[in-house]
């Protein structure tokens, strides 16, 4: 939910953005105050946030979205993190932000979760992948047992143009967050000339930061003697 001080100024600048109610006749507070909100009475969330400036040189909270540019965003708002902690929130990447829309991130600001990490292709918690990799799939820097999900083929009977054949499917989970980089699946013949012609199926949101999608390639199986797949992830 959208809370807006002026529905129709809202509406021009942003466009559709899911709901959005209003008008609200308050204003928050630019150095920081506690809100509350709550439903039938009852606080759902109890918090207070800050600009980043006083005490002067002791506020950790990030400066940038005080006045003009960007918007204080939650990090992972569906693991219900605790909206009183600094760490919790972000500089949104668009100027003016993205009420009712995804705000994703770069990897800058997704190491800055997690104190203490090292360089994009060190592996700090030794799992065998590379912090940036980590970043790509949506898995934790520093959990070991928190591995990118599997990637995945499969034979699957399809109704495409009226005509039902084995297609072969691939399924990747990867960032639901991540804005600056690029995923492609791309099919092969032969290994050596790969094209990134497949067709996605479905995307399906996890609710932990990841997405699920399920690609097929544009010919049935029965069209191909050999076939191969792989996925390419590039920072754009």
């Amino acid at each position: 939910i959208v809370v807006a001080k002026d529905t129709n100024a809202f509406a021009l600048r942003y466009g559709a953005a899911g709901r959005v109610v209003g008008p609200y006749s308050g204003n928050l507070d630019n150095g920081g105050e506690q809100v509350v909100l709550g439903f039938n009475g009852r606080p759902v969330h109890d918090f207070t946030y800050s600009d980043g400036s006083h005490p002067a040189g002791t506020d950790p909270w990030p400066a940038s979205p005080d006045g003009n540019g960007p918007s204080l965003v939650l990090m992972n708002p569906k693991t219900a993190p605790d909206h009183n902690l600094f760490s919790n929130w972000r500089p949104s990447t668009s100027t003016n932000g993205s009420p009712g829309h995804a705000d994703p991130i770069n990897y800058t600001e997704w190491a800055r979760r997690y104190p203490g990490l090292g360089n994009a292709t060190n592996d700090d918690d030794s799992d065998g992948w590379s912090n940036q990799a980590e970043y790509i799939f949506g898995s934790l820097p520093l959990v070991a047992a928190n591995r990118p999900a599997a990637i995945s083929g499969t034979l699957e009977s399809l109704s495409v143009g009226g005509q039902t054949n084995l297609y072969f499917v691939f399924t990747f989970t990867r960032s639901a967050e991540s804005g600056d980089v690029d995923y492609f699946v791309e099919y092969s013949s032969d290994m050596l000339t790969w094209s990134a012609a497949g067709i996605r199926l479905d995307a399906v949101d996890n609710g932990d930061g990841t997405a699920t999608e399920r690609w097929r390639c544009t010919q049935p199986v029965s069209n191909t003697e050999h076939l191969f797949a792989r996925l390419r992830a590039q920072f754009k």
